[in-house]
């Protein structure tokens, strides 16, 4: 049976490798800020999923190695069992930071698109926000404490520690299940809010799949830590064979259906989640700009009625912005292009050589000469 889930996650190797270096390039490369606010969030939401991806391979890869690699058994006891040890803690921790991710990723953005739609939060949601901190501050505190328990038991051979980092592991556990459910409202709000720009409808339909998946893993956890004793009841050494074959699928089926929607959106460059073009409709830009408006008309810039206003964009040019009844998003229509490099370079030696011509003399001055 340990063969066959060490051929399970050699298999999982060649197929989690690929797509998730191929994602973590992308969003180093493609996702970068282009100083708008609504690019700067979807390189977020892009950034997620490929940490996603990257902690679930790296996860996989350390844990076939660690069954697959009989040679370390070879070795001393002392070694390799820290060895052992120290990898499947650093996975976990891991796996563990790209839980906690993506769920304040879900949370975080979430709240910003209501601020940005419906001006200061509710209590409900603000209460809501503050339990998602608090609970991703508490899950990495246990994490911490549980590695340097961890590793007390293994290299400072204290057996009784053991009980208490079992337990501390499955208090994370259902933390971590507690959260994967609470971020499932935020999930949905994102896909049926993220409408603005056009290319953040995607990224939101995949954080609400990864989340939906999540949970899955986490309830399977914690239904066999409370079958084998590890909420502190007695604990059971004989373990089913069909629950050793079942762990591992159901622990990774998720990552690789995920994996595989993010591969072929990721060809998609164009088109897909890693699209490089600017948003249709930077919704974004109307805190940045109506904020100005808001002072000098003395009302809420998340004020609703409709109004149309005119606005300087940055780039020295304006564009017509116009607020749409009941929808707070600012239509653009196309603005014109950009001055290239030559010609602002054209433009500023124009400039310069206007400055330095001699001065004509002024009329004063020739009367003063006569």
């Amino acid at each position: 049976m340990v063969y066959v889930v060490a051929i399970t996650r050699t298999v999982a190797i060649g197929l989690l490798v690929l797509p998730s270096l191929l994602l973590w390039y992308l969003s180093l490369t493609i996702a970068k800020p282009h100083g708008d606010p609504a690019r700067q969030w979807i390189s977020f939401l892009r950034c997620a999923l490929a940490f996603m991806a990257l902690g679930t391979s790296f996860f996989t890869i350390v844990g076939t190695l660690r069954l697959s690699v009989t040679g370390l058994e070879m070795l001393p006891y002392d070694v390799w069992g820290i060895v052992h040890s120290v990898l499947a803690l650093l996975t976990t921790l891991f796996l563990l930071a790209t839980y906690i991710f993506a769920f304040s990723a879900s949370v975080e953005i979430a709240v910003a698109i209501s601020l940005i739609r419906n001006g200061p939060l509710t209590p409900a949601l603000r209460a809501l926000r503050n339990l998602a901190q608090a609970l991703c501050l508490v899950l990495a505190l246990l994490a911490i404490i549980s590695f340097a328990l961890y590793m007390r038991v293994v290299i400072g051979n204290d057996v009784t520690l053991g009980r208490t980092v079992t337990r501390l592991t499955a208090t994370m556990t259902v933390m971590l299940l507690v959260n994967a459910i609470l971020a499932l409202p935020f999930s949905v709000f994102l896909v049926t809010r993220a409408t603005y720009p056009q290319d953040a409808r995607q990224p939101a339909i995949l954080l609400l799949v990864s989340n939906i998946f999540n949970i899955i893993p986490h309830a399977f956890e914690v239904a066999y830590l409370s079958q084998y004793g590890g909420f502190g009841g007695p604990a059971l050494t004989y373990v089913e064979p069909w629950l050793k074959l079942l762990s591992p699928i159901v622990a990774w089926w998720s990552p690789f259906i995920l994996l595989a929607i993010l591969f072929a959106l990721a060809v998609k460059r164009t088109n897909g989640v890693w699209s490089i073009q600017p948003p249709m409709s930077p919704i974004f830009k109307y805190q940045q700009y109506a904020c100005d408006a808001a002072e000098q008309q003395q009302q809420p810039w998340y004020d609703q009625s409709p109004h149309r206003t005119q606005h300087t964009s940055p780039h020295g040019y304006n564009e017509p912005y116009e607020l749409q009844p009941n929808t707070m998003e600012w239509q653009r229509p196309i603005s014109p292009a950009r001055p290239s490099i030559f010609a602002l370079a054209k433009n500023y030696a124009s400039a310069t050589t206007t400055r330095l011509q001699p001065r004509s003399p002024s009329p004063k001055d020739r009367r003063g000469s006569e």
